[in-house]
């Protein structure tokens, strides 16, 4: 329902778009898309997320399970977001940011 209510919203600010103000429209929308993309839950959405956020925070996912290792990256770009946060909020917060 938010997601529909979010595209009519801008929807509506490109009609009353013109140069003038522009950009104030762009950061209005932008803000409303950041906002929410960085606050939902991290229920919400592709089960990748899910096991993304329960890896992240040490309960048992399927990633857990998983016998490979993981990429360099991954495992260093986990550990700078533990630096910051410790939650699933954050976690999503953070590579709504990062993004």
């Amino acid at each position: 329902m938010i997601y529909i209510v979010l595209i009519s919203f801008l929807l509506l600010l490109t009609f009353f778009s013109n140069k003038r103000n522009d950009n104030l429209f762009f950061h209005i929308g932008f803000f409303c898309v950041f906002v929410i993309i960085a606050f939902r839950d991290y229920k919400i959405g592709a089960n990748d997320t899910y096991n993304y956020v329960r890896y992240f925070i040490g309960k048992q996912s399927y990633y857990n399970e998983d016998s490979r290792e993981f990429e360099a990256g991954f495992v260093i770009y986990n550990s700078i977001v533990k630096f910051f946060t410790s939650t699933g909020y954050g976690y999503i917060f953070i590579n709504t940011l990062v993004s």
